[in-house]
């Protein structure tokens, strides 16, 4: 992934915020949750092209490898 362990501590604590339940996925309902609490401003249709986006196997949910390409991409 090209990440140094810096980058990866950082994403991994940012993903384990955003993941409530510790199940190693990360939910549509996970995401609005953490925007709302963190006042993101994000709307619901921005989250679900994100989430449309990150979830590359499309099983639901955003898998840390998934987020990590999606993070970065991003940046």
């Amino acid at each position: 992934m090209g990440l140094d362990e810096q980058q990866l501590v950082e994403l991994k604590t940012a993903f384990d915020a955003i993941d409530i339940d510790g199940n190693g996925g990360i939910t549509f309902e996970e995401l609005v949750s953490y925007s709302k609490a963190s006042n993101s401003g994000s709307t619901e249709e921005e989250l679900r092209a994100w989430m449309d986006t990150a979830d590359v196997n499309g099983d639901g949910e955003i898998n840390f490898q998934e987020f990590c390409k999606c993070m970065m991409q991003g940046s």
